[in-house]
């Protein structure tokens, strides 16, 4: 992200959260987890969970999880996806990897990620899939986000496919 432009998408997502917008309670949160604001993205999604907004509940999560705090991120991201919030299944997944070293239940959320067409399921899942050794599996994933414009996807399958991230063509 462009670090100068940081604290003006900060002020305008306060102000959008603020006047009641859906997403920008959310957004604030995850742009306060990147810019590493582990206190500010806390204040934040403590003041905005709304179990009638479920995305603000996968917030809550993201922030328990940040804050090293699993069984609290668990008990959101659960919330979440009793409520239906976008991003649920993966966020969770991404924690029963991380946490609890459960790769089972992690790749059971990835394709519940994907039976609910959660943002960026496809990279989410053909990552898991290479990360367990399953290349080829992986590929027709990562193929779709490729499609959809997602850049890392793009990377992954060079690497699958062997090709130097380093070679330039010269």
């Amino acid at each position: 992200r462009d670090t100068d432009r940081l604290a003006e998408a900060l002020h305008f997502l306060r102000h959008a959260a603020e006047d009641g917008d859906e997403q920008a309670p959310a957004n604030l949160v995850a742009l306060y987890l990147e810019a590493g604001d582990l206190i500010a993205a806390a204040e934040a999604a403590e003041k905005y969970a709304d179990e009638s907004r479920p995305d603000t509940i996968v917030a809550l999560g993201d922030v328990r999880a940040a804050e090293a705090n699993p069984e609290a991120a668990e008990k959101a991201y659960l919330r979440a996806i009793q409520l239906g919030g976008v991003r649920a299944h993966t966020a969770y997944g991404q924690l029963l990897l991380a946490a609890f070293g459960d790769a089972t239940a992690a790749e059971d959320e990835f394709r519940l990620a994907w039976r609910h067409n959660e943002p960026g399921w496809p990279y989410t899942l053909g990552r898991f899939l290479i990360d367990d050794g399953r290349g080829e599996e992986a590929r027709a994933f990562l193929e779709a986000a490729a499609s959809w414009g997602d850049r890392d996807a793009s990377d992954l399958l060079n690497e699958l496919d062997g090709v130097d991230p380093a070679d330039d063509g010269t």
